[in-house]
């Protein structure tokens, strides 16, 4: 799994521990609604052939280190495609986990998911309209490594999102609104948490 620790996720969504794998993605049951989690994989031919964001390890964690996006391809690229048991009703949350490479006190951070959709049937072209969904976190007092997990909320009921359709994302490091941190946050992973009430179908 990844630094996200997102194994089990409950009606409200929130992460905690455990659950079984499945593949790439697993289903876990909460009574009536449980949470179909999809890991993105970032677009590794993008990085490498712009050279950029600079990998970074940390034990056996592995990530990419984003400095505040200057219009220097210092950002990462994923697409999932919504699944067929995506309840229809209520919207998906994109969860980012990595940490800080210095230590930081009183200091923010802000990171943001570009998002868009296309129907992949043959009628639509791909979509160049994005969707920007913006996350402030403060580190309080935190040690340099410090993980820290961001949580954005996808707009699908506004934007007529429908099952099958592909998701892509763009993740951007932004300048915060202030007491910008000192160094860089290194993205380890990033997950699509999908609200459900069916079990099975197709993706």
């Amino acid at each position: 799994m990844s630094l996200l620790g997102l194994k089990r996720v409950k009606g409200d969504l929130s992460p905690v521990l455990g659950g079984d794998v499945d593949a790439d993605c697993f289903h876990i049951n909460n009574l009536e609604k449980h949470s179909l989690l999809s890991i993105y994989t970032f677009n590794y031919a993008t990085i490498i052939g712009q050279g950029k964001p600079t990998q970074a390890l940390q034990g056996v964690y592995s990530g990419w280190s984003l400095p505040v996006y200057a219009t220097d391809n210092e950002e990462l690229f994923a697409c999932s495609c919504v699944p067929s048991e995506w309840d229809g009703l209520t919207n998906p949350i994109v969860y980012i986990g990595g940490w800080i490479d210095t230590a930081n006190t009183g200091k923010n951070f802000q990171m943001q998911v570009s998002w868009s959709h296309t129907t992949m049937d043959g009628t639509m072209a791909m979509d160049t309209t994005t969707h920007d969904v913006e996350v402030s976190q403060a580190t309080g007092t935190a040690s340099q490594y410090t993980g820290f997990k961001l949580a954005f909320t996808l707009d699908f009921i506004a934007q007529s999102v429908v099952a099958g359709d592909a998701i892509g994302i763009r993740v951007r490091r932004i300048a915060a609104a202030s007491n910008e941190i000192t160094g860089e946050f290194v993205v380890e992973g990033a997950m699509l948490a999908v609200p459900s009430t069916r079990i099975g179908g197709t993706w």
